[in-house]
């Protein structure tokens, strides 16, 4: 039997890894915040909203960047997913906390406080991973791989 040719893109996995990569964002960063005793942003009147619209943000773009990967795309996505993250993450937290403020002037301390945190650094080392991820299923995918089957599985059953 032969089988259909593959789409060299999948817009489903890049949706499943891109939620991955938020559940395991708010797993990591709360383990974070539990080993250390720190918030994910320290300055003060942020406030939590701040912390998940940079996340959602970041999430929205790590998407669009996975759905566009092919399956003959290098491991360069890897580390572009993360720099992609790390940038949007900061880059939020500081506009959204100079809006919160009020002041321009609070947006480069924003920066800098987003552009150093361990949580900043874990979202993006996170959406490295989330990047190797896309790229490795999509190869093994043309290469001809399919879902794994569990032992009563029949060889015909889709």
């Amino acid at each position: 039997m032969d089988q259909a040719p593959r789409p060299d893109r999948s817009p489903g996995l890049a949706l499943f890894v891109a939620l991955a990569w938020g559940a395991f964002v708010v797993a990591g960063d709360g383990f974070l915040s539990l080993l250390t005793g720190a918030e994910a942003v320290a300055l003060p009147d942020a406030g939590p909203v701040l912390v998940i619209t940079a996340g959602f943000v970041a999430a929205v773009l790590l998407l669009v960047l996975l759905a566009r990967v092919r399956a003959g795309a290098t491991l360069w996505v890897a580390p572009v997913a993360g720099v992609v993250v790390y940038v949007v993450v900061v880059v939020v937290e500081a506009v959204g906390y100079a809006m919160i403020r009020g002041a321009a002037a609070d947006a480069l301390l924003a920066l800098l406080s987003a552009g150093t945190s361990a949580f900043t650094l874990l979202d993006a080392a996170l959406a490295v991973v989330a990047g190797a991820v896309q790229v490795l299923v999509l190869r093994a995918r043309s290469l001809g791989a399919t879902r794994p089957r569990w032992p009563w599985e029949g060889r015909d059953e889709p």
